[in-house]
């Protein structure tokens, strides 16, 4: 397909809704329901020249690339819209203004050490009621979980320094103008590094995942927490949020981390903090997982000169608190038989090298 006239409808209509009954369906048609959408929208940052050959090099930038993205931010029509990547200038000229004309209201997180990108959370104005924000740095988490434990000071520093990376977690509480019901919604782009610190990504879900736990005001308080996780579903960070814990075969895995020249002897970064590797959100289940049986086949489809031929991975996730939340469909992701004849993400359909999750939720 020619890339300068792929139509940006075409693959958009393609993709349908999947419900887990008749009777859930009949709660969408009648909007007794709500919708959550997760996107990694591609920043200008992550765009070394030559990596994407397909895209003509002047439409790769996000001004440019903006139309597409209305199109489908329109398209998926979300009353929560988790967004990753999302370049601090483009937010506040060119996206804030957007998407408050089309009735949302949003907050935004910059990464830190001048990252220029961060995430951000809308909700649609009459829908929702922001109650509460909070801004996370992950770092700062680990300091606290580090102190702790009976851990030298050098011991401290040392994992510190090794953990240390630019990736934040924002967290809103927001208000269902509805029903008055709340829920606490967690928006995270963990690290990626080409996955050589496994140990770091899945300490930060874990980080994470008992930030949010702690917001909760009692068992019943429901919860999300959405967005670029950067673990497939066979890696330990996804097992950690799926059971609350890592078993024998994912602590294994964990222990194919670097090894740190620890006081009391080479450990791993998990193998030293294994006790942490922990959370309280025991009723955490997956969108996708739990309406169609598995995840999808990818939510991450490119190639990048110089790195890798092609990455087709599902990284994109909605998790939700199961025991006051109930889930009620999903927007099936797009195939490979739609990418293929566009070579790959982004091109001139897709904005982004990743594609976005949506899911149709309702209060128990």
């Amino acid at each position: 397909m020619n890339q300068e006239k792929a139509p940006a409808e075409c693959v958009h209509i393609q993709r349908k809704a999947v419900f887990v009954s008749a009777a859930a369906e009949e709660k969408v048609d009648a909007r007794n329901c709500f919708t959550v959408v997760s996107y990694n929208i591609l920043a200008d940052c992550y765009i070394p020249s030559g990596c994407y050959p397909h895209v003509p090099v002047e439409k790769l930038k996000m001004t440019e690339r903006h139309k597409q993205l209305i199109t489908e931010l329109k398209f998926l029509d979300g009353d929560i819209v988790c967004l990753q990547e999302v370049d601090p200038h483009y937010y506040k000229d060119i996206l804030f203004p957007f998407m408050e004309k089309q009735g949302y209201q949003g907050v935004f997180l910059q990464k830190i050490f001048g990252m220029e990108e961060g995430i951000a959370t809308f909700f649609k104005h009459g829908v929702f009621e922001l109650v509460e924000q909070k801004d996370v740095v992950l770092n700062s988490l680990f300091r606290d979980l580090i102190n702790q434990d009976h851990l030298k000071e050098d011991d401290k520093n040392m994992l510190e320094n090794y953990f240390k990376k630019n990736s934040v977690l924002l967290i809103t509480k927001l208000k269902y103008m509805k029903t008055g019901k709340q829920v606490i919604v967690g928006n995270i782009h963990t690290w990626f590094g080409d996955w050589k610190n496994l140990d770091i990504i899945t300490i930060q879900i874990a980080l994470a995942t008992q930030e949010l736990s702690r917001h909760k005001n009692g068992h019943d308080q429901s919860y999300m927490l959405c967005g670029d996780f950067n673990v497939t579903p066979e890696m330990p960070g996804y097992q950690l949020i799926q059971r609350g814990y890592l078993d024998e075969e994912y602590s294994r895995k964990m222990q194919l981390t670097p090894k740190l020249d620890l006081s009391f002897g080479s450990t791993t970064l998990a193998e030293a903090l294994k006790q942490f590797l922990t959370h309280g959100l025991s009723d955490a289940k997956s969108a996708y997982k739990e309406v169609l049986g598995a995840e999808p086949a990818f939510t991450n489809y490119e190639t990048f000169v110089g790195k890798y031929d092609l990455f087709v991975y599902c990284l994109d996730y909605i998790w939700y608190s199961s025991k006051s939340i109930s889930v009620l469909g999903v927007l099936k992701t797009v195939s490979e038989e739609q990418v293929k004849p566009l070579v790959a993400l982004p091109n001139m359909v897709f904005p982004s090298d990743h594609v976005s999750v949506k899911a149709w939720f309702t209060f128990c």
